[in-house]
């Protein structure tokens, strides 16, 4: 197993380098052959494993982990690092998190402790932002 993690600033947000659209670190990264990774947008779905329902993105090669075109503010995020044993015994890691900022050069996002959290967290931040938004009544 060679789970490859990345800790927050003392600012509290893990800060991710992004190059080209690509990201090329990620919180968690499972770099074993018998490793397997991904990157999903998550929200809240009673009919899916784990009651989250998952929009994978893109996976890169070499050093680009995942592109961040299909990623935005405010998303809430899972990160996955999986090991499979000579056995064929899985070990899960995951990683959830809220994106609060997106540059060209680094995603920003706020750790949370579970995908429901994450989900909740981005929705209050949603809402935040929209709440100052013109009201505008369309028709009569």
């Amino acid at each position: 197993m060679h789970l490859k993690t990345l800790p927050a600033k003392p600012d509290g947000f893990v800060h991710l380098t992004v190059a080209n659209n690509a990201l090329l670190e990620a919180p968690i990264y499972e770099e074993h052959h018998r490793g397997t990774n991904y990157l999903a947008v998550i929200d809240i779905d009673g009919t899916m494993p784990g009651g989250l329902g998952r929009h994978f993105i893109n996976k890169g090669r070499g050093p680009c982990l995942y592109f961040v075109e299909q990623l935005a503010k405010f998303d809430a995020v899972e990160f996955a690092a999986d090991y499979t044993t000579s056995v064929g015994k899985k070990n899960r890691c995951r990683w959830y998190g809220v994106i609060v900022a997106k540059k060209p050069d680094e995603l920003i996002l706020a750790p949370c402790d579970t995908g429901v959290d994450a989900v909740l967290y981005a929705k209050r931040l949603r809402d935040v932002r929209d709440s100052g938004a013109l009201k505008v009544r369309v028709g009569t």
